[in-house]
């Protein structure tokens, strides 16, 4: 039994997951009382926004076992996605992936404390306003959903594919995967 995911279909699961991310961060945003989870609403929206950059290299075929190696690293599927087309022309969004990547690689935003490569530790403050940061992810989202989208109905076109399931198993494309 051949029971592979279209990439397209596969890129539309990323993106639902990005969205339930930053749908539980902006509820975390929008709770005023929930002063002491600034940190957990950064890690939510690194995770989304890692999410949305990786359904956007599915969308554009980019094979699932080159998407799940760039592990958290959303500089790199960032730049990749950029050069597959993606164009960001939101003010600030350059910058903040840069923080949020290399906060996120290091799961400062899961730990306290982490530790640098050279031993010396690393303490994790604020970027920004979270209310902020959000709004970037947004636009930066904004850019991604259509080809999502495009993708996701394409794949459906080509296959019998009417919703997506959890057993579906791994995209068409890979021989084997990681799980």
């Amino acid at each position: 039994m051949n029971n592979r995911v279209p990439l397209g279909i596969l890129a539309n699961q990323f993106w639902h997951e990005a969205v339930a991310y930053l749908r539980a961060a902006d509820t975390l945003i929008r709770d005023t009382s929930a002063d002491d989870t600034i940190p957990p609403t950064y890690f939510l929206m690194s995770h989304g926004v890692e999410l949305m950059l990786k359904a956007y290299l599915l969308s554009r075929d980019v094979p699932y076992l080159d998407v799940f190696k760039l592990q958290h690293g959303i500089r790199e599927a960032y730049e990749q996605a950029k050069s597959l087309g993606l164009v960001v022309d939101v003010e600030h969004a350059e910058a903040l992936i840069e923080r949020l990547s290399d906060f996120h690689s290091v799961h400062l935003f899961r730990y306290p404390v982490v530790s640098k490569g050279d031993g010396s530790l690393i303490l994790r403050g604020h970027l920004v306003r979270p209310i902020e940061v959000l709004h970037i992810i947004e636009a930066i989202g904004a850019k991604i959903s259509s080809p999502v989208l495009f993708a996701r109905i394409d794949a459906a076109r080509h296959g019998e594919f009417p919703t997506e399931t959890w057993h579906m198993g791994m995209p068409a494309s890979e021989a084997g995967g990681p799980y």
